[in-house]
């Protein structure tokens, strides 16, 4: 167990990294929930969860459509940025929407997500190119970071950690039955009037979304963040802090132990109130975006378009790590309050709650993603039909965050939860490994079944494990913390599985496809598009389909390897206590 010399205080990991007793008036954190009545917890509640279940569903009708945009605009090789600009966008945003709902307030960034997010619909609904539609999806992305990680921290606010699993649950509901229409629905429509009308049609529904949010979204005044609070809490947070022998980074100032004297020079709460735009950490947002471009951009056209060891790879792979430390820095030195708050990671529970989300989103959106492919091109499904096995996504997401949920709430505790639901994942990823032509109709459900049970009752107990690892007034920034590394999960997951999927297919094509005067229009055809598998002699759909198992199969034999390292990183989190009211008592 650490010891303090400088307080005499012994420091437990069974602790949070702050005392809330030492940082804040409890009574100020009493402003709680018992201020609001059920009336109005309800349509706050339901104003959150219309943006969560409208997010959710705009991602999987992509997952319904991609092989057959792909096919349309002849793009089976960039695939992959239809789905990676919106998650790069959401992996940027997340985390600074933490920060400017701090300062500008909740609703405000609520609705002009909810706009930008529509925008971006109607931009994917009447683009002629495959460019247009990735410009789409990315301001999608950018209204839909808000509409998630917003909503996650306004639930914070107002409901305590014992309970928080449970709503949390019923958000995830709400994902999931967003998640189960949108492949449907999106099959239906590309099927019976066009893709684009997956698009279009939700842009009337997202507009919905942000009246509601206008008119009915009232949040009470709870000091639960620095930026919130009163001038008296944030100085006695401060002192808090600085009787710490934890290096934390707060959401106003860094204080180091080893560097006492700095405290002397720091802006005063005041002033920062004043400075707001100020406050904003633009440099390490931009950072943060180019590092994950330069990542992605290497690792989608390494082996397709240039060469491993090319040039071009290789100054892109250095950048990014060159881009990425200066990243750090930014965050550590320079920024006033951190988009990703780096020092808080030290701490073993925070790092392996974001260790665990990194990996497992990883895993999760690898398979996501392709396993639309693998029935398509190997059990020629059409689109409604993959829909359809998408809804399995829905009834893992719902009981497993649900029944999570309602755990944590009965018993306190997570630790042993998030093992499992770990575990479960794993699992479900294994599954993946024996689909094959002859897969019973069983198999083709649990293929998105246990995966998404598992995936979401993974990030209900990490965000709450994490959250509970800290004082009230940092639940904003740490939520941030989660949100970014779950993006840029997503991100990463998409663009490894593309560059994987790829390089094994076209290494196999050139390998399987026999030789004939065709053998070169078949193998072009074959990776420019996936609805041309069926259209081939019988000889060459053999030689194709065998490619396209051989690349499906090893998307998910690294997708099982990221969620084996990701059940180690959630084991090795710590028990918190999960508290019944908003004072943490």
């Amino acid at each position: 167990m650490p010891f303090s010399a400088k307080s005499g205080v012994s420091v437990s990991e069974q602790e949070p990294l702050l005392s809330s007793s030492s940082s804040l008036n409890e009574s100020d954190l009493d402003a709680s929930p018992t201020n609001i009545s059920r009336h109005q917890l309800i349509v706050i509640l339901s104003s959150l969860f219309i943006g969560i279940f409208l997010s959710a569903l705009d991602g999987t009708v992509v997952t319904a459509l991609l092989s057959h945009i792909a096919s349309e605009f002849n793009a089976l090789a960039q695939i992959s940025w239809i789905a990676t600009g919106y998650l790069v966008a959401c992996a940027a945003f997340q985390p600074i929407y933490g920060k400017l709902s701090d300062i500008f307030g909740r609703r405000p960034l609520l609705v002009f997500c909810n706009f930008v997010f529509a925008l971006g619909c109607l931009i994917c609904g009447t683009s002629n190119s495959v460019e247009i539609l990735i410009l789409g999806r990315v301001v999608s992305g950018i209204g839909a970071g808000g509409l998630t990680s917003i909503a996650t921290i306004t639930m914070s606010d107002i409901v305590p950690l014992r309970k928080r699993g449970l709503f949390q649950g019923i958000g995830n509901v709400c994902y999931g039955i967003g998640a189960s229409i949108g492949g449907y629905m999106g099959g239906v429509l590309s099927d019976s009037y066009g893709w684009r009308w997956a698009f279009l049609v939700q842009v009337p529904l997202v507009m919905t979304s942000a009246l509601v949010v206008i008119f009915f979204l009232r949040l009470p005044e709870i000091p639960n963040s620095l930026t919130e609070a009163s001038e008296e809490t944030l100085e006695a947070a401060v002192e808090a802090i600085e009787r710490d022998p934890i290096k934390v980074n707060s959401s106003y100032k860094s204080i180091y132990q080893s560097d006492p004297e700095r405290t002397d020079s720091l802006p005063k709460p005041h002033v920062i109130k004043k400075n707001t735009w100020a406050r904003i950490d633009f440099l390490g947002c931009f950072f943060l975006v180019v590092t994950l471009l330069e990542l992605m951009l290497a690792i989608s056209t390494g082996g397709s378009i240039f060469a491993w060891s090319s040039l071009t790879i290789l100054t892109l792979f250095s950048l990014s790590a060159i881009t990425c430390a200066i990243f750090v820095y930014v965050e550590l030195y320079i920024a006033r309050e951190p988009v990703i708050p780096v020092r808080l990671l030290t701490h073993r529970t925070i790092l392996n709650s974001s260790l665990a989300n990194w990996l497992i989103t990883m895993s999760y959106y690898s398979t996501v993603y392709y396993v639309p492919i693998f029935f398509t091109a190997i059990l020629d499904m059409s689109a409604t039909e993959t829909g359809s096995r998408l809804a399995g996504t829905f009834f893992g997401a719902s009981s497993g965050s649900f029944a999570a949920g309602y755990y944590m709430k009965r018993t306190g505790r997570y630790y042993y939860l998030g093992v499992a639901s770990s575990f479960v994942f794993l699992m479900g990823v294994g599954v993946l490994l024996t689909l094959k032509q002859s897969s019973s109709l069983v198999v083709q459900y649990l293929a998105f079944i246990l995966p998404g049970t598992g995936y979401s009752a993974m990030i209900t107990v990490t965000l709450l494990a994490l959250i509970a690892a800290v004082p009230i007034e940092f639940q904003a920034v740490t939520t941030s913390i989660q949100y970014a590394f779950r993006g840029i999960g997503s991100s990463l997951g998409v663009s490894v599985s593309a560059s994987v999927f790829q390089n094994t297919l076209t290494r196999e094509l050139y390998r399987n496809v026999p030789e004939g005067e065709n053998r070169l229009h078949v193998i072009k055809r074959a990776l420019e598009s996936v609805e041309s598998v069926h259209e081939f002699q019988k000889n060459y759909r053999i030689a194709v389909e065998a490619s396209y198992q051989s690349a499906c199969g090893n998307v998910f034999k690294m997708a099982f390897v990221l969620a084996v390292f990701g059940l180690i990183a959630t084991s090795l989190m710590k028990e918190h206590t999960l508290h019944c009211t908003m004072g943490r008592k």
